[in-house]
């Protein structure tokens, strides 16, 4: 298995937060996952395009 932190090293998440909340229109609840990476806005989290 490869290790991922070697494959991204300059990405950088400091806290993953997971609450659960309800959407109108929608059965059940989703998780809504907030990524920290410790900086501030000028540095946001982001997915790239395989993610």
């Amino acid at each position: 298995m490869t290790d991922l932190s070697s494959l991204f090293a300059d990405e950088v998440v400091t806290n993953a937060y997971t609450r659960f909340v309800s959407v109108p229109g929608l059965d059940g609840q989703i998780a809504l996952v907030t990524l920290d990476n410790g900086f501030d806005h000028t540095k946001p989290n982001s997915f790239d395009p395989p993610a």
